[in-house]
């Protein structure tokens, strides 16, 4: 039935997942080519939009596969505006926000992040993901020498709940684009500062990191 095929879908999304998360690059490939013969058997958009959005993760560490990865969060952002939930909204546009930022397309960059955060707010889910948002957002308007908005971000950064929470791979970034901004306006004594808090963040967070691994 129509039903079984629904939850079949499902479930080979959350085996697909699995298999991206752990980097079992064969079975993924597997799952991928199982789930979009069921997808296109029920003609589900949504999830035809949720499925590209896991061919691009999949692509993003793969090798040579950049322009892959960024066609699949293309089209899984086109399916996902126009087919999806609030909530799909928030990782293909975020991944968006992510590519472009790469290439230095900031405006691209601005836009797709700003969806990721208006989806974020609208559904109160993933809330983690905000200062990411925020600091790319920062970046982007530093590169464009909007030094006021990206001042905005900082702030929201500094006034974000999980910004409090002691993530020093994140503030290790934060530190790394405060030291962009400074040198941008030729402040190069707090850019040093900054630059050097950031080295400073990076190396803790590999600590703690080969800490954990040697427990």
């Amino acid at each position: 039935t129509m039903n079984d095929i629904n939850l079949k879908i499902l479930v080979n999304r959350h085996r697909l997942e699995y298999f991206i998360d752990i980097r079992d690059t064969v079975m993924a490939e597997e799952y991928l080519s199982k789930n979009l013969v069921l997808i296109e058997k029920v003609g589900d958009k949504r999830e035809l939009g949720l499925h590209y959005e896991r061919i691009g993760a999949l692509r993003s560490f793969q090798k040579r596969r950049k322009e892959e990865e960024m066609a699949a969060f293309k089209t899984a952002s086109e399916l996902l505006n126009k087919y999806g939930e609030k909530r799909d909204l928030i990782d293909a546009n975020y991944n968006l926000g992510v590519i472009y930022k790469r290439l230095g397309e900031w405006e691209k960059s601005i836009h797709h992040s700003l969806i990721s955060l208006n989806a974020i707010d609208n559904t109160k889910e993933k809330k983690n993901r905000k200062k990411h948002l925020y600091l790319h957002l920062a970046e982007c308007y530093i590169n464009l020498r909007n030094f006021e908005k990206a001042d905005v971000y900082f702030e929201k950064i500094e006034n974000d709940e999980y910004f409090k929470i002691n993530d020093l791979l994140f503030s290790g970034f934060f530190y790394k684009i405060k030291g962009l901004y400074f040198e941008t306006k030729e402040a190069y004594k707090q850019s040093s500062l900054n630059y050097n808090k950031s080295s400073q963040k990076f190396y803790e967070s590999g600590f703690e990191r080969s800490k954990q691994i040697s427990a």
